[in-house]
């Protein structure tokens, strides 16, 4: 698993995912582009006492999944990510 400290250039990375995320949303429309990727998400309630644990477990997760798709002759590069992060305002 990769390093929780921020770098400028994974930041910049991550940034221009959500962006082609955003305009997928925006501009897929027809049955073939949905067939061909999925963005879903969930909004809970959580303890911040399990959020290192599920940080680990989401990553694992992630890895796990990427090795099971990587082909010796893949045809066709996806994105695949995953985020957590708290919705609720400190004080």
């Amino acid at each position: 698993m990769g390093s929780a400290k921020p770098n400028a250039d994974i930041r910049r990375f991550h940034a221009s995912m959500l962006e082609r995320a955003q305009r997928e949303l925006q501009h897929a429309v027809n049955e073939e582009d949905f067939e061909r990727r999925l963005i879903t998400g969930i909004t809970i309630s959580a303890s911040p006492e399990k959020i290192a644990a599920a940080k680990q477990r989401l990553a694992e997760c992630l890895h796990e999944i990427a090795n099971e798709l990587i082909e010796d002759k893949g045809t066709e590069v996806y994105h695949l990510a995953a985020q957590l992060f708290p919705l609720t305002k400190k004080p």
